[in-house]
């Protein structure tokens, strides 16, 4: 990041700090959406500061009105009351100068100022079957927490997020309006893989329509990045980015979460190491089970292979569609990153698929399912 931005930076944290406070910013973080900075100085309570991408969110301020609501369901002190065993905490929105939960400057840049959660640290990848289950954990603890909220009071960030077949009709048009001649291998390889499944693309929303499924307030993008553990205990204790809280199926995020913690390349996208680790999987599941088992429905239990196996398609999809219309929507270094991103997601997929028959008897086994329409 340029000195440009860290002024930029700067300048919008004064609006979130006390006036004449000497303050400082630094970038932290790797998201591939908003830029995010965290503000300290000497009489100033660390806070954290983001920047968001107003190409994928249209409407931001929709965003801080789901956080405020968040907010004012979860202060802290009922937090503590419903997650006695453990340190737990929700990032709150602080208002600006202005008295507003938001701030745009002379570009129309839109930035927002939360919580800083300290005394945490973030997880490269899972190491351990005892960091498997804490993610599981969270990721309950969280759904517990957010389960009495109606998903219809919040604003939807992103119209028809995780819905894959809306991905795979962008991808289609994206193909329509960019065609290419001699596509090179890597494109070929992509093209071939989403062709492959285009019949399983509508699985997750079909079962929605029939009623197998239903919708409830959900995190969106559980990722290991989204997920703050303890610095002295190692235990959970947050899960951030809260900018996709809303309506959805629970099982967007067993499949995200499960997607981004089982693949031992993590967030490198390294082709070589892009694979599912069933162990990891399970040890996730079996935390989750632990604090949410009541959660589960019939359905999201018949249907959870097949979310394991689609959401990474989804992200595949959305990488390939975003190569094909420019990059303008993941922050890249090069074009040929996404592209790279894309394949590492098919390449799980594909790995996924090659443990089908052993994962779904230890998925069986693990939720309890007897047979195909049995508790």
């Amino acid at each position: 990041m340029d000195c440009a931005d860290l002024q930029q930076a700067l300048a919008a944290a004064r609006n979130f700090s006390p006036q004449g406070a000497d303050l400082g910013v630094s970038e932290i973080g790797v998201g591939n959406i908003n830029d995010t900075f965290l503000v300290t100085g000497q009489g100033q309570t660390p806070f954290i500061l983001q920047r968001l991408n107003r190409q994928a969110f249209s409407a931001p301020e929709l965003i801080c009105q789901n956080l405020d609501l968040l907010s004012r369901h979860l202060p802290a002190e009922r937090i503590a009351t419903l997650v006695p065993e453990r340190r737990w905490a929700i990032p709150h929105l602080l208002a600006s100068r202005q008295h507003t939960l938001w701030w745009c400057d002379s570009n129309q840049d839109f930035w927002r100022a939360l919580s800083y959660i300290g005394d945490t640290i973030t997880l490269p990848c899972l190491n351990s079957h005892a960091e498997a289950m804490e993610v599981g954990r969270a990721l309950a603890i969280f759904h517990n927490l957010v389960r009495e909220i109606a998903p219809d009071s919040l604003h939807v960030t992103i119209p028809h997020f995780h819905e894959t077949p809306h991905y795979f009709q962008l991808y289609q048009e994206a193909l329509a309006a960019n065609p290419y001649g001699q596509p090179p291998a890597p494109m070929v390889a992509c093209h071939d893989f989403i062709s492959d499944h285009q019949d399983f693309i509508t699985t997750l929303e079909d079962a929605r329509a029939r009623g197998e499924l239903q919708v409830t307030t959900i995190h969106g993008d559980p990722k290991l990045a989204n997920i703050l553990f303890d610095a002295s205990t190692h235990g959970a204790c947050a899960l951030i980015d809260l900018d996709t809280v809303g309506p959805g199926l629970l099982l967007y995020d067993l499949g995200d979460c499960l997607r981004s913690c089982c693949n031992p390349g993590g967030s490198s996208h390294e082709l070589s190491l892009s694979r599912f680790d069933i162990d990891l999987c399970l040890a996730i599941l079996q935390g989750y089970l632990e604090k949410g088992r009541h959660l589960l429905s019939r359905g999201d239990r018949k249907y959870l292979l097949t979310a394991i196996r689609l959401i990474p398609l989804e992200l595949g999809l959305r990488f390939f569609t975003d190569y094909l219309t420019g990059c303008h929507y993941f922050k890249t270094a090069c074009p040929e990153d996404t592209l790279q991103r894309a394949t590492a997601q098919f390449r799980l997929v594909a790995s996924i698929e090659e443990q089908l028959p052993s994962l779904e008897v230890k998925l069986n086994a693990l939720l309890g399912i007897i047979d195909s329409t049995g508790e």
